[in-house]
């Protein structure tokens, strides 16, 4: 009898479906280990999107799991979705360092590790956060825009002496808020989408509409490099995360569908002289321990980070240059490398492959 019950349950077994649950899992950054909540869906494609789900003040990678149901959303979308624990103190309580950039190197190196992990699409990296979670999603694409292919921050945007920062590069958002919200003011969140429009070169006019009667829609698009911006005003709702048992209204399901509209542009060259952009037609390239830019270069400094953030170079020219400028890096580790040339008539910022 006990032999056909264990028949039985082996047989039952070898049906089940193969899933892959949530994990928990950390990772050394500096001298600091730091810890994070991974979901990855049965059936995920082979270079799968990943979505970085940042929980709020005094909240917690579990938690912000929990509230955002992201999970559910993954199954359905077939994406990974990480959720980091933030070591951030203030007032007691654990959130994420927005003036300086060491949350910033935790979040690239978390990428870098779900890269390595799931085989992730780096075109299709998305921020997502509630309240401190929020501001932390606006500062990566201040510091690291190349990064994210789009971000959708509820009731957050930066306080604290951090609202100072502004994307180099356009960066799609979703955003939701309460207009009730008094911890994180929605009375403020004009001025600072104002910087948001301004910096994703977008038509100064939004285009309002009405979702439900307590949902109000504002859009902001075509932006340059086919960037959009989009708010939900929530009428009468205070600090919350939308679901859709509490608002009718999933903020998860939202920006997801969101986000599929806007992997990143591909790699290249984006130039901005005054207020206006343009993609140049052929891209940085890196050939034999060179870098080569392809453009007709003036006075100024041009700086290599690789993925961390961290300088690799750094050169500096005094004169014009004409035609293509090569640029010796020697030899560097297979990864991911920004370059940005700061000049008088803009900046160039450029994202490279090494293989």
């Amino acid at each position: 009898m006990v032999k056909m019950a264990l028949c039985v349950l082996m047989l039952l077994l070898t049906c089940v479906p193969t899933v892959l649950f949530a994990q928990t899992g950390s990772i050394k950054v500096g001298s600091t280990t730091r810890t994070f909540i991974v979901y990855a869906p049965d059936g995920l494609p082979e270079h799968p999107a990943l979505v970085v789900s940042m929980h709020g003040l005094g909240g917690s990678g579990s938690q912000q799991r929990s509230m955002s149901g992201f999970d559910k959303v993954a199954d359905k979308g077939k994406f990974v979705v990480v959720y980091p624990d933030g070591t951030f103190e203030m007032n007691g309580s654990k959130g994420w360092d927005i003036t300086t950039n060491a949350d910033v190197e935790f979040i690239t190196a978390l990428i870098d590790t779900m890269a390595g992990r799931y085989a992730i699409d780096r075109n299709k990296v998305y921020a997502s956060g509630f309240s401190m979670g929020g501001m932390m999603s606006y500062k990566l694409i201040c510091e690291v825009p190349e990064r994210f292919a789009a971000i959708g921050p509820a009731s957050g945007y930066p306080l604290f002496g951090a609202n100072n920062c502004s994307p180099e590069v356009p960066v799609p958002v979703c955003h939701t808020h309460g207009t009730s919200d008094n911890i994180v003011p929605y009375s403020g969140l004009e001025d600072w989408m104002k910087k948001i429009v301004t910096a994703d070169g977008c038509p100064a006019t939004s285009t309002k509409s009405d979702v439900s009667s307590s949902v109000q829609r504002e859009y902001w698009g075509a932006c340059d490099e086919g960037s959009e911006i989009v708010i939900y005003h929530f009428e009468g709702m205070g600090h919350g995360y939308p679901t859709s048992s509490r608002q009718q209204f999933s903020a998860s399901d939202t920006f997801w569908t969101f986000f599929e509209k806007h992997p990143r542009s591909a790699v290249g060259v984006r130039f901005s002289g005054g207020n206006s952009r343009e993609k140049r037609s052929e891209p940085v390239r890196y050939c034999a321990g060179y870098i080569l830019l392809n453009e007709n270069a003036g006075p100024g400094c041009i700086r290599m980070t690789d993925a961390r953030g961290r300088a690799v170079a750094t050169w500096r020219t005094k004169t014009p240059d004409a035609g293509r400028r090569s640029l010796p890096v020697g030899s560097l580790p297979a990864g991911v490398y920004f370059v940005k040339a700061s000049e008088s008539s803009g900046n160039t910022v450029a994202t490279i492959l090494i293989p």
